[in-house]
């Protein structure tokens, strides 16, 4: 066997268990009641490289800053599934993530 393809094994094997280990949270909508942002009862926070990013029934979205500048081409935002904010007339006005949402996705690179 060649040092390409051992190379090539070698990747793959790292890719394959990285995976394998890839942390995740599922949070609720009943965690969080009245603050809940989204559109969707259930997501599930995902961290890599302090970038956090969620799985929804819809698609996958960018939740904080970091995930919204390394997938910005791949990834729309949170906002595209945010409720509108309660008691103004601006339809541009999105309910911001709930207090904490963000560091617990964060919780999990570490």
């Amino acid at each position: 066997m060649n040092d390409r393809v051992r190379h090539l094994i070698f990747l793959l094997t790292v890719l394959i268990s990285s995976n394998s280990y890839a942390k995740s949270l599922v949070v609720t909508k009943a965690e969080y009641g009245d603050k809940w942002p989204f559109t969707i009862s259930t997501i599930e926070l995902e961290c890599s490289m302090n970038a956090v990013i969620m799985h929804t029934s819809n698609g996958i979205y960018s939740l904080n800053g970091k995930a919204m500048g390394v997938y910005k081409d791949r990834y729309p935002t949170w906002r595209e599934i945010a409720r509108p904010y309660p008691g103004l007339n601006d339809p541009k006005a999105k309910m911001p993530p709930p207090s904490g949402l963000i560091q617990r996705g964060l919780e999990l690179c570490r």
